[in-house]
């Protein structure tokens, strides 16, 4: 039993682990385009778009979306 028990705590640190935020993942903004995260810390994410705009988006903003399984900031905050 605690075998099973310690491959699923496991499990789970992996999985928050990849549905956090990070440098080089990619995030989907309304009416702009896909953009690289440059920078992030706990409150603000630094995002770079293909054209070369920079932009800071509030942390909170950007989610992950379960449907498309992929980061999202659909909100005018994001442009």
């Amino acid at each position: 039993m605690d075998y099973i028990i310690n491959l699923r705590q496991k499990h789970y640190l992996w999985q928050q682990q990849e549905r956090s935020l990070k440098k080089g993942d990619r995030v989907a903004l309304l009416e702009r385009g896909i953009a690289v995260v440059e920078r992030v810390d706990e409150k603000e994410a630094v995002v770079i778009l293909g054209n070369g705009l920079v932009s800071k988006i509030p942390r909170k903003d950007i989610v992950l979306s379960q449907r498309n399984l992929r980061w999202e900031c659909g909100i005018s905050a994001c442009l």
